[in-house]
């Protein structure tokens, strides 16, 4: 929900509707792919493995942000503005 209202914020008028409606169905896709995740791995795998394996796939998006703070691309900078 925070993420539909900053997205609503910084966007342009022009965009804002579209980039709120795509942050809500991010949630919904992540939820419904979740699920499917977590079926699928119960099902072929043992109990006492599956839950590991789950909670290594939670923690990808840790390690991705981790890794983005860590190896920013380098943009050129942008020319001074003169006050």
């Amino acid at each position: 929900m925070a993420g539909a209202g900053l997205m609503g914020e910084v966007m342009r008028d022009k965009y804002r509707g579209r980039g709120v409606g795509i942050v809500q169905t991010g949630w919904a896709i992540g939820w419904g792919a979740s699920a499917l995740v977590y079926t699928g791995l119960y099902a072929f795998l043992p109990e006492e493995i599956a839950w590991r394996v789950l909670f290594a796939i939670g923690l990808l998006p840790a390690v991705f942000v981790f890794w983005m703070q860590r190896c920013p691309r380098s943009r050129p900078t942008a020319p001074a503005v003169p006050t």
